[in-house]
């Protein structure tokens, strides 16, 4: 039996509140899928952006959203609800937001998840950046305004799937599946053997064709110059939505 935990607890725990109190929640998806968090309270997603209401968010793998929640609904239990997206299999669990004095049971009737892509993809894009919050800060090419930066280089990252000798699956970007060296990346290149553990550039910044029945297996480690300002497009060539983690 699968079932999606919150802070290691089914159902979830209960928050105390008081009412027209502003709480930050940090939210985060440690699943292998993406996941919708829904409450009836309104949303303002932070670290200066632009303060949208939101009632839902899609947190994708691996991605991590910072909200301000305000205490203004009827004083009595609200669900917070979590629940896993473009699945068959729904899985539900459930936090409370409990109001102190409040009276009154949550509702049993949880919220109706959004349906279809296209609102998850609409989401994201209302995410916009306050360029007003905070101080001014350039960019490393002095400019305050990053329509105005040259791009020096500009890299498609195309990805792709097949079977290696016909028989293991890989996942590749454009046609190179990474794996991991003997010796640690970052530890041969700090002491200049990077050439015997590794290439660079592996792959073409422009890929013509990608040739999925030949996915070369081995490490994918791209050389950009220091304070080099760099467009990079991703672009799927699958049928299935695919999901990318930038650290960095």
């Amino acid at each position: 039996m699968k079932a999606i935990m919150i802070n290691d607890k089914f159902p979830g725990p209960n928050l105390n509140t008081t009412t027209n109190n502003n709480i930050v929640i940090n939210v985060i998806n440690n699943l292998d899928e993406p996941f919708l968090f829904t409450c009836k309270l309104g949303y303002k997603k932070r670290s200066h952006t632009l303060q949208n209401l939101y009632d839902s968010l899609d947190l994708h793998v691996g991605q991590c959203f910072g909200v301000l929640v305000t205490a203004d609904q009827e004083p009595k239990d609200h669900y917070m609800v979590a629940s896993t997206r473009f699945l068959k299999t729904v899985l539900t669990s459930t936090a409370l937001l409990r109001y102190d004095g409040g009276k009154g049971a949550a509702s049993p009737e949880l919220p109706k998840p959004p349906v279809g892509w296209a609102w998850s993809l609409n989401q994201f894009r209302s995410f916009r950046w306050n360029l007003t919050a905070s101080a001014a800060r350039p960019n490393p090419q002095g400019s305050y305004h990053y329509g105005k930066i040259n791009i020096t280089r500009s890299i498609k990252l195309v990805n792709t799937v097949g079977k290696i000798e016909g028989k293991k699956l890989r996942y590749a970007l454009s046609g190179v599946s990474h794996v991991e060296t003997e010796t640690p990346i970052k530890l041969a290149q700090y002491f200049g053997v990077a050439d015997k553990v590794f290439k660079y550039d592996t792959i073409k910044d422009e890929p013509t064709k990608v040739d999925t029945s030949d996915i070369l297996v081995q490490p994918n480690v791209l050389n950009i110059e220091h304070r080099s300002f760099v467009e990079i497009v991703f672009e799927n060539q699958e049928r299935t939505t695919q999901s990318w983690h930038l650290d960095g």
